[in-house]
């Protein structure tokens, strides 16, 4: 992009060149009509150019500082949200949840301390999952977060995978829950999901979850945490 600036200058100098000479020819030469309607076509031609080049390069800068305006601003709304941002605090807690994340990769320190900011609560599990409360109501959403970078800023979007969950638990390999309709009570369903392949298996009944879990060698589910509970045990 900095050549094509360059050359770009370069044409509406050269362009202006011509045009200067051109005139001046024309002005020398008036009285020939043949000279005087070639210096003013290519003076009119050598303007067209320069004008276009430099409308093409106002383009190019335009773009660029659009692209640097609109960083600086996500990196100003991060900078914020991480300040407005609660942040949980270290505990023995927070150690043994980080004591269950993968080995593999990178975590972003941001992962396990942001806590939400004012009703909305953020949890973290196995990375790259958190835990989601509005309002502190008894259910919960469980994200995604493998694209997010900064777990602290408002402009991140992580992908919902489980809503409703009202009791759950979980280790290093799965998280297991029970998920409740919000307008529905009688819809239940049980689910396992799997942290490391991410694949999601449901079940209308806690007997049938347990059928699976013995198959693939897991013990039967037993709840450990409701959804505040567990955001609880992080700041007490």
């Amino acid at each position: 992009m900095i050549l094509k600036g360059i050359i770009l200058v370069v044409i509406c100098i050269l362009c202006g060149i011509t045009v200067l000479a051109s005139l001046i020819i024309a002005v020398v030469k008036r009285r020939n009509r043949n000279t005087l309607s070639l210096s003013l076509g290519i003076a009119f031609l050598a303007i067209i150019g320069g004008i276009s080049s430099a409308g093409y390069l106002s383009y190019m800068l335009g773009t660029v500082l659009m692209k640097e305006t609109k960083d600086g601003a996500n990196v100003f709304v991060e900078a914020m949200s991480e300040v407005l941002s609660s942040r949980f605090p270290e505990s023995s807690f927070m150690d043994s949840i980080k004591s269950l994340q993968p080995t593999a990769g990178k975590i972003p320190p941001p992962f396990f301390y942001s806590c939400g900011f004012r009703d909305y609560y953020r949890m973290p599990l196995v990375y790259p999952y958190s835990m989601i409360v509005i309002d502190a109501d008894d259910y919960a959403s469980i994200q995604d977060e493998s694209l997010v970078k900064n777990a602290f800023a408002s402009t991140n979007s992580a992908e919902t995978v489980l809503n409703g969950v009202t009791e759950f638990t979980f280790d290093r390999k799965h998280l297991l829950a029970c998920c409740e309709s919000r307008w529905d009570s009688a819809k239940v369903e049980y689910v396992v999901l799997d942290f490391g392949s991410k694949d999601i298996s449901k079940f209308k009944s806690k007997a049938q979850m347990n059928d699976y879990l013995d198959s693939i060698g897991v013990e039967p589910y037993v709840p450990r945490f409701m959804p505040m509970q567990y955001y609880n045990r992080f700041v007490r």
